[in-house]
């Protein structure tokens, strides 16, 4: 059935999943602080696949390392770090110890149906291989030449600080906590191949050739290229570095990030304003928000329902094979299902659907309400449903790997200066 004068305008619910997984995984990146307080990415709008929504979660842990370092940089007393001229190597079980305790903290603020919906994978498998694939392996060799050290006490404080952590979207206070895992050894005006390479209050700058050179961050009104250019808390926004924009502040697009607990609800990114995000879960029946809160209790979906001329979103119960279903998110299909049959992008868009079987390695990816899907441990990559790469291993895209960087057909490290 089709509904008159009615649009959908979705958007990530994701954002506590992305915001921890932005900080969990200490890999330089172009995720800037608006990245970890306002998500505006549309999950079911213009168009967008599953490979944007998944490629939006890795560009925040895989991007280029021009970006701050959410968990790599210094400032820590050489002390803390063990007798200088001693390389202290990276633990053998570090992608296990950071992504046990983000699936902990997905598992306790009941993210976990949401976290799946946006990578396509079980925690703990997608948070380890990501770790190393994309931190790991670049960090590495720079621990190697000793041009970024590996420091346990900082590890040991941002795990404490995951495990405290509030269900919230205010991700501020475990930033600040997860900043010294790796710490760099140059100094102002020495060589730099990552970001993470330069000491406290610096970053890697660099223009066409590398390697590039260690500066000082800018404050707030200086002149910047990218958020890594800026001190810890600003955003390099329209090429000046700025604190966050308060509510109804404008933000996105070339502006600023949002405070502590607000979201800009620009569209795709673009410009918007800070709005106050309801933190919390809310149970069946009861109005809920996918852009700015509350979302539904473990079990529920977010779904849209149209009342008149107008539509709302609920919460619902997820329902099973073959049944009828409307877009939301998480899907409003049980695990393993999703939502097929439908068109949001229409005018008047189509909202009834019929839940599916998720297609299986090498299938043709299936067509959900906002974008393309494949079962539980597959990604869309080419239209075909495919588990995603390693180091290595042959790709078409950058999302289809682990480290976010597809090069010439296979998945590589994604750095700054490559070798």
């Amino acid at each position: 059935m089709r509904y008159k004068h009615t649009r959908l305008d979705f958007r990530t619910a994701a954002i506590l999943v992305m915001s921890c997984i932005w900080i969990g995984c200490a890999s330089g990146n172009d995720a800037s602080e608006e990245n970890l307080t306002d998500s505006n990415s549309n999950i079911a709008d213009g168009g967008t696949d599953q490979n944007q929504t998944d490629g939006q979660v890795n560009s925040m842990i895989n991007g280029d390392s021009t970006a701050p370092r959410p968990m790599t940089d210094a400032g820590l007393n050489p002390a803390d770090s063990g007798p200088v001229g001693v390389i202290i190597p990276i633990p053998d079980d570090l992608s296990e110890q950071f992504s046990d305790a983000i699936c902990r903290f997905v598992d306790r603020c009941q993210f976990t149906a949401v976290f799946s919906g946006v990578v396509g994978e079980p925690c703990t498998e997608f948070m380890t291989r990501q770790f190393e694939d994309a931190t790991i392996a670049r960090m590495q060799p720079l621990i190697e030449t000793g041009e970024v050290s590996y420091n346990p006490v900082g590890t040991r404080s941002c795990i404490r600080a995951i495990d405290n952590l509030a269900c919230t979207i205010d991700f501020a206070s475990l930033t600040s906590a997860c900043l010294d895992s790796f710490q760099g050894n140059r100094a102002v005006g020495q060589s730099c191949s990552e970001t993470e390479s330069c000491g406290d209050g610096q970053f890697c700058s660099k223009s066409d050739q590398c390697p590039g050179r260690c500066e000082f961050q800018g404050s707030a009104e200086a002149s910047c290229t990218s958020d890594a250019a800026c001190e810890f808390g600003l955003t390099c926004a329209g090429g000046t570095c700025a604190g966050p924009a308060a509510i109804n502040g404008r933000c996105g697009g070339d502006g600023p990030a949002c405070e502590g607990g607000l979201y800009c609800d620009g569209e795709n990114g673009g410009p918007g304003r800070c709005q106050v995000y309801t933190d919390g879960l809310v149970g069946e029946g009861a109005i809920c928000d996918i852009a700015a809160g509350p979302l539904c209790n473990e079990g529920l979906a977010c779904i849209v329902e149209v009342r008149g001329l107008s539509a709302e979103f609920r919460c619902r119960v997820r329902v099973d094979e073959n049944a009828s279903c409307a877009p939301g998110f998480p899907d409003h299909c049980d695990d393993g299902f999703y939502c097929g049959g439908t068109d949001i992008n229409g005018f008047p868009p189509d909202l009834d659907g019929r839940c599916r079987a998720l297609p299986s390695e090498g299938q043709a990816c299936g067509q959900a309400p906002a974008f393309k899907v494949c079962a539980l441990g597959n990604i869309c990559d080419g239209d075909l449903c495919k588990p995603r790469s390693r180091l290595g291993d042959a790709c078409q895209t950058n999302d289809a790997c682990y480290s976010g960087q597809c090069t010439d057909g296979v998945c590589g490290v994604n750095q700054l200066c490559p070798p």
